[in-house]
């Protein structure tokens, strides 16, 4: 063979995609309000002993967030609710865990199930608080719970999507006891915010695409 009339490509393509069960793994999240809402609310998440801060784009009516994980967990849970109480010892000001105690909440278990050899997904499942302990890697989305509508497992780049009621503004009262409703939980978390120490949002390379030719 003559190497110089043959022509030579070598293509490499390397495509490096997110896998749930990586450390320092991005789940992202989103709030998903009606249209009919004029304000979307300032919420407040947790997760993992630090304050996630959210974005609202009030042209989708969409509060997303996002959360970094380590590479052993494949359970982890969610919980909406407009009341948490600190456990602390008698006598003590050390707070042992986070309790809702029988106040209105939805609680779910999100867990990485693996499918065959190579594929892995995310399922969900609505659960009761046992002992009325909230785990310590459970999202907490405070907010009250009656305005949820579904929640749902979308795909493994963007772990899950709450959807709030279409009505919220009737189940409220009106647009603005809506939000005057928001911003009284949001005064009310002011002994969360106090232990939760605030994170600011981050981003994350889901993939890259390498090519090398050569003639």
């Amino acid at each position: 063979m003559n190497m110089r009339n043959t022509s030579l490509i070598i293509a490499t393509l390397t495509l490096f995609t997110m896998v749930p069960v990586l450390s320092n793994t991005l789940f992202m999240g989103s709030i998903q309000f009606p249209d009919s809402i004029k304000t979307v609310p300032d919420m407040r998440i947790y997760y993992a002993g630090h304050k996630i801060t959210s974005a609202v784009n009030a042209t989708t009516k969409e509060n997303t967030f996002n959360i970094c994980e380590n590479q052993n967990c494949s359970t982890f849970y969610l919980i909406i609710t407009d009341n948490i109480d600190l456990e602390t010892p008698k006598g003590s000001n050390t707070i042992r865990y986070l309790v809702n105690k029988h106040n209105a909440y939805k609680f779910y278990a999100i867990r990485l199930i693996k499918k065959d050899k190579y594929e892995y997904e995310w399922v969900i499942k609505e659960i009761p608080l046992i002992g009325n302990r909230i785990p310590d890697n459970a999202i907490i989305v405070y907010y009250n719970p009656e305005y949820i509508e579904t929640v749902k497992i979308e795909n493994s780049i963007r772990l899950l999507k709450i959807h709030m009621k279409q009505n919220i503004v009737e189940l409220a009262g009106s647009h603005e006891q809506l939000q005057e409703e928001s911003e009284r939980i949001l005064c009310s978390a002011i002994n969360l915010d106090s232990i939760h120490t605030k994170i600011e949002p981050t981003t994350k390379q889901f993939c890259e695409k390498l090519v090398v030719a050569s003639l």
